[in-house]
């Protein structure tokens, strides 16, 4: 583990919240999150990962979500999702919210490629969340339909913000009993 986190670099995971965010405000089904979304498939098709497009439709609104698999070694199927949302709000370019959780994913995704686990760690980025969570609503109703073996999920929003310098230095743990 200490062998991958030394792996992690502040100017690649500062380019890719760049390149993110070069792309200008980008909601769901607009153009421009279309244009992201290839440049994600893209970039993680690149790490010798299993890619797909996650279609999605829910409450009239509809988008893709990018999956990427890293297949276990462990024949119990069960999956570790790492996850953030590569949309954006019509008036901001997202490089906060959240593509700062995007950098995290994609550099995470780069490193974790070049070993092999138990479980399978699928690199998940959603689209739809600022339109009320809905490609992650769907993404979750398709795994139980699927009796999907979900161990956790480690979703990475707003990565690096802070109020304080205080809170710079703490991670926050949220969860809730329907999980």
């Amino acid at each position: 583990i200490l062998q991958m986190i030394n792996q992690v670099n502040a100017s690649i995971l500062e380019t890719f919240v760049q390149k993110i965010q070069d792309f200008g405000p980008h909601p769901t089904g607009s153009d421009a999150c279309d244009a992201v979304g290839k440049y994600l498939y893209d970039t993680l098709n690149s790490f010798q990962l299993s890619v797909r497009y996650d279609p999605w439709t829910y409450k009239l609104r509809s988008g893709r979500n990018i999956e990427a698999t890293l297949q276990g070694m462990d024949s119990s199927n069960s999956t570790i999702v790492i996850s953030a949302h590569y949309d954006t709000i019509s008036i901001s370019p997202g490089a906060n919210d959240d593509g700062s959780g995007v950098a995290v994913v994609l550099a995470t995704a780069s490193i974790m490629s070049r070993y092999r686990f138990n479980s399978s760690i699928r690199f998940v980025l959603f689209s739809g969340e600022e339109q009320g969570l809905f490609g992650s609503h769907e993404y979750v109703q398709d795994a139980v339909r699927n009796g999907e073996h979900i161990l956790g999920n480690l979703n990475l929003g707003g990565v690096g913000y802070a109020m304080t310098s205080e809170d710079g230095n703490k991670i926050h743990h949220i969860s809730n009993n329907q999980s």
